[in-house]
Order: structure tokens, then C-alpha cells, then sequence
């Protein structure tokens, strides 16, 4: 899973998480600092990227290698580029899914994920 967040960064392209109708527990089992950060679930986190760590036409952006930022600890040396720098590329975002009505999500996942770094959103179908 780390790996698709690097390659998320480096393309510059959405990180799409689907759990359909699962709870998988992120917040004990399935992350971790070195493979796949608890972060991926806050906006703040990923917004830093966004603003401090990508590649935008005209405007500075610093090396995530050794920022100390949690997705930093999730990139190898074969990530980098050969003067150990690394930053993500302009369209880069985290996209978590789930089949959960609103009224529900908090029930079914907040013992799994952490919702208070997320947005909620409601996507309804034309018909």
C-alpha cells in the first residue's frame, strides 16, 4: 500500500482507497509510520504535500526525502531522483470510498479510521 502512495506522488494522481462495505481497521492493523501512514486519513497532511512538496509550474517546492513529514518515511532509495529528491507532482490526492450512508459512516468506521482529518461527501446519481 505504500507503494501505491509513492507512485500516487511521483504520477501525480488520486490514491483511490475502496472499502466498499468493509471497516478494515487502519487505525491498528493496516498502517504503519515505515510502509503506509496513519496520515493517509488527514486532509491536513495531505494538504501539506499538496502546498509544501509538489512540483508546480512557477513555484518553489521542498524535498519530502528528509522533511520529516510521515510520507516521507514511506519512500526508497529508488524513489528518489540521483540527488536524493523526491516531491510529489501537481494532482496528487487521497480518495477514500465507501458504500456507507452518511448517517452511518461514523458508526461502522470510527473505530477503524480516523474520520476527524476527512470531508465527508455525499455523491448522488442522476437518474
Amino acid at each position: 500500500a505504500g507503494q501505491k502512495l509513492v507512485q500516487a506522488m511521483k504520477m501525480g494522481c488520486e490514491l483511490y482507497i475502496r472499502l466498499a462495505n468493509s471497516a478494515c481497521d487502519f487505525l491498528n492493523k493496516y498502517t504503519d509510520p515505515d510502509t503506509f501512514p496513519i496520515e493517509v486519513f488527514d486532509y491536513s497532511a495531505i494538504k501539506e504535500v499538496q502546498d509544501v512538496y509538489t512540483q508546480k509550474p512557477g513555484a518553489d517546492y521542498q524535498n519530502l526525502a528528509d522533511s520529516g513529514h510521515p510520507f516521507a518515511n514511506v519512500l526508497r532509495p529508488q524513489d528518489f531522483d540521483t540527488s536524493h529528491f523526491f516531491a510529489a507532482r501537481e494532482g496528487f490526492e487521497v480518495r477514500l470510498c465507501t458504500h456507507f450512508e452518511p448517517q452511518d459512516v461514523s458508526d461502522f468506521l470510527k473505530t477503524s479510521i480516523p474520520l476527524g482529518g476527512l470531508q465527508q461527501i455525499k455523491v448522488y446519481a442522476n437518474e
